[in-house]
């Protein structure tokens, strides 16, 4: 068998080893999947790769066919690539990592990862994650992803980074590139974590059709990359249109109408490596990130002397890059957002009860929606789960059950009860989109690139340009330039670092 080396291996490196023919593409699958059964199933046990994909050399054997046939590669020819397990990948089981789930097989492939095999992507398996997505580095029904720098550290936040599978399998180099998702930053924590690159778009700006919701009106798909060259070949991939909008909550809703996602992106992505200064771009970040004092009747945010240390860091690299970095007092309408006594006169508003029913009637809608499109016979809806077992309390840890928020806490056992109707006649659910957009703005989409929360735990990494980042049900997010590929959008927007802070692993 020929060897290529794996580590950090790029997508340009591997399509040059094929197309060279100093590897085949079975034996390239061959050697991830040694790579993955010397690391994550033994040795470290990483565990983030819980179910390999059985067909992953039947996969393979389809690029050295085009090769051999003198075809040209395909964007992601031959390249290995892993899945969260909220992801529908046809003839596989999608569990989310819920027992409730562990048999319910796929009928389809979710719309990314029909785009990525289409571009010859090879599925290595599918990458852990907690029970339904609820929560970061609480453990599913496989367990949970460990952190491959430093085995002290969590792979992700404890209380959001349910990516935590895709984040380490790519790290660890047991695939080019991994799917993940998020609903507050279960993509970007893990991201944070590991030293990746993680994407996070405004919504529809990547198609959710295929993947398991959890609040519809929050998640988004989030891919991880170890590069930048990477995530731009992955890019002009993925970010197309779906012209199927059944089952992707801001697609389908009717309340308001969203721009044409992508009516602006250039021809393609790899354009953007072209940047080598941030000449003349300004950059802000609040102070109240910074661990400044909040404005009159605002809560004060904290963040870990670490995180301030890092920050101060990365804005010494925007510098030397050419950027203007500005501190600047809060994010106003961020701050209001979040404090709901700091809102304007007349300002749009999400109902009073709106965060219970976020978590009662549109995720019961949209967990039953999502059961019936699998076509199960076994398991045709919501009604026939025990939902004693979608997030038992055998799974549940001590850590886990001390810092629970309740507000938080989903009504797995009355879920059924709120079917009443479609998802978008919950009650409220007009009011509370209308609150978070502002009409007639178009949202674009957020690269987000972090350095390492702990400098003991990962290797340090640069600082990338980011896009504008839409508010979103309270979401975290980091936000900052537009470039010059982007100039029908706005060319200063405000930088947020999201504080994930060092979490001690909790055994």
């Amino acid at each position: 068998m020929s060897t290529v080396n794996l580590v950090d291996a790029s997508i340009g490196d591997l399509h040059r080893a094929l197309s060279s023919g100093a590897i085949t593409a079975v034996d390239l699958a061959a050697l991830y999947l040694r790579r993955i059964a010397s690391y994550d199933m033994r040795a470290a046990s990483l565990n983030s790769i819980p179910i390999l994909n059985t067909n992953i050399f039947a996969e393979a054997a389809l690029t050295d066919d085009r090769l051999t046939s003198g075809l040209p590669l395909r964007p992601l020819e031959g390249i290995p690539f892993t899945t969260k397990d909220s992801y529908k990948v046809s003839g596989q089981v999608a569990a989310a990592g819920s027992p409730a789930f562990e048999h319910l097989v796929a009928n389809e492939d979710a719309f990314l990862v029909q785009a990525i095999r289409e571009a010859g992507g090879v599925l290595v398996g599918r990458t852990n994650m907690p029970a339904v997505a609820c929560g970061g580095m609480q453990r599913g029904i496989w367990g949970r992803a460990e952190n491959p720098y430093n085995p002290d550290y969590l792979a992700a936040a404890f209380a959001s980074g349910s990516s935590n599978g895709s984040a380490v399998s790519t790290a660890a180099s047991f695939a080019s590139f991994g799917l993940g998702g998020e609903t507050v930053s279960s993509g970007r924590s893990p991201a944070s974590n590991n030293g990746l690159i993680a994407y996070t778009p405004s919504r529809h700006y990547l198609s959710l059709r295929g993947t398991w919701p959890l609040y519809p009106t929050c998640d988004v798909p989030v891919p991880h990359t170890r590069t930048m060259k990477d995530l731009l070949a992955l890019l002009d991939v993925i970010a197309k249109e779906d012209p199927i909008t059944k089952g992707d909550f801001w697609r389908e809703q009717p309340f308001i109408k969203l721009p044409k996602p992508w009516a602006t992106r250039p021809p393609n992505f790899k354009v953007l490596e072209n940047f080598t200064s941030l000449s003349g771009l300004r950059t802000a970040v609040p102070d109240i990130s910074l661990g400044g004092a909040p404005p009159a009747g605002a809560r004060k945010i904290k963040t870990s002397r670490a995180v301030i240390d890092l920050w101060s860091q990365a804005r010494k690299d925007l510098e030397e890059l050419g950027a203007e970095v500005i501190v600047v007092p809060d994010l106003p309408a961020l701050t209001a957002y979040e404090n709901d006594d700091l809102l304007p006169p007349g300002c749009p508003k999400r109902p009073d009860d709106w965060n219970a029913m976020e978590r009662s009637a549109l995720i019961a809608h949209a967990w039953n929606d999502f059961i019936k499109s699998f076509n199960d016979p076994k398991l045709p809806d919501l009604a026939a789960v025990d939902p004693l077992d979608i997030y038992p309390d055998s799974l549940r840890t001590e850590p886990e059950l001390r810092h629970f928020e309740k507000a938080n806490a989903i009504q797995d056992h009355k879920l059924t009860s709120y079917l009443d109707g479609t998802i978008f006649d919950v009650p409220g659910l007009e009011e509370a989109v209308k609150a978070s957009w502002k009409t007639g703005s178009l949202p674009s989409t957020a690269m987000l690139w972090y350095s390492p929360p702990q400098e003991t735990s990962v290797p340090r990494t640069q600082t990338i340009l980011l896009k504008e980042r839409t508010w979103l049900g309270g979401m975290a997010c980091t936000t900052a330039m537009a470039t010059a590929q982007f100039d029908t959008w706005e060319s200063l927007l405000f930088l947020c670092r999201w504080a994930s802070w060092p979490t001690k692993v909790s055994r």
